[in-house]
């Protein structure tokens, strides 16, 4: 059915990680990895935990905003400037 939605609300909010050439198993094994962290601070900043075929997680943050950005994700204090990303390593 049809669905209005307000100025500036988000529809969806989607991360997403590519992999090929892996078994179900791999691929159910990276996706059992994945997380949304909380966001402490920070506005317009996007976050997700990821499994890497390395077997080490990673945080990936991005600031959609326009200004640098501080805030605390993953138990991590970052700093972002704008419009910037970032992947780290987080075990």
């Amino acid at each position: 059915g049809v669905r209005w939605y307000d100025a500036g609300e988000t529809i969806y909010d989607v991360g997403a990680v590519l992999a090929t050439e892996l078994t179900d198993g791999e691929t159910a094994a990276l996706a059992a990895g994945c997380a949304v962290p909380e966001i402490d601070g920070g506005r317009n900043i996007r976050a997700l935990i990821v499994c890497g075929q390395d077997g080490k997680r990673y945080l990936i943050a991005a600031n959609f905003s326009d200004e640098d950005q501080r805030f605390t994700a993953a138990g991590r204090a970052l700093a972002l400037d704008a419009l910037d990303v970032r992947v780290l390593a987080i075990d």
